[in-house]
């Protein structure tokens, strides 16, 4: 019972915070039409400069930083994830108390490493939508996992900022989905060249076995 429990609460957890990225997203693209071509291009490198530097900067430690790099109150949507450090539902939308949050993860050596990064469009509001994966690991139960997520900036400004940063534990990493489909043929063909060479030796064997019997 208690191991049923700890899924379901895991299940639970994971469905709420890509709950809470759907929402952000939806949001903006139910807003119809998109930003001029410059400005859209220019939010989509920005986009991705400012994941890169909160990456680097959580890493470091930097909540001067970090401060910085995301949306000011009132502006700011989420900063959600799972366990450990599980951050979801009213809390995640907690701007006040999300350094201090990230200086505990820092204490805990939580690091976070971008696998992959792809910009999905600018909203008339100035808003550019993201999704990532990235490796996720720290000290108090964490080995480096795979995880998926969802953001969202705000290009509206000079500055841009982080409105949004949604994450959760997911299988695999789905931009390495070739190299695993490749490591799963090599394997495949491993295992059918060994049968082969193991049915061809059974067979010289009792073929010797028979001529010796005669």
């Amino acid at each position: 019972m208690a191991k049923r429990g700890a899924a379901a609460s895991a299940v639970a957890t994971v469905a709420a915070v890509l709950s809470l990225a759907g929402c952000g997203m939806q949001s903006d693209q139910a807003s119809a039409g998109l930003q001029p071509v410059g400005a859209a291009a220019n939010c989509s490198a920005g986009s991705r400069q400012l994941v890169e530097a909160f990456i680097a900067s959580f890493n470091s430690g930097d909540t001067l930083q970090l401060d910085r790099l995301f949306a000011a109150p009132g502006l700011f949507g989420w900063y959600s994830t799972d366990a450990p450090g599980e951050r979801i539902n009213d809390e995640a939308k907690n701007r006040s108390s999300l350094m201090a949050y990230f200086a505990r993860r820092h204490n805990h050596k939580e690091r976070l490493e971008l696998q992959s990064f792809q910009f999905n469009g600018t909203s008339p509001s100035g808003r550019g939508n993201f999704e990532f994966e990235l490796i996720r690991s720290a000290d108090d139960g964490l080995p480096s996992s795979p995880y998926g997520g969802k953001g969202a900036v705000d290009c509206d400004q000079s500055q841009f900022t982080l409105v949004v940063w949604s994450m959760a534990r997911e299988p695999f990493l789905r931009s390495n989905v070739p190299l695993y489909v490749l490591l799963i043929v090599l394997l495949l063909i491993t295992l059918a060249a060994g049968a082969i060479a193991f049915y061809r030796w059974r067979r010289a064997a009792g073929m010797r076995g028979s001529s010796s019997g005669a």
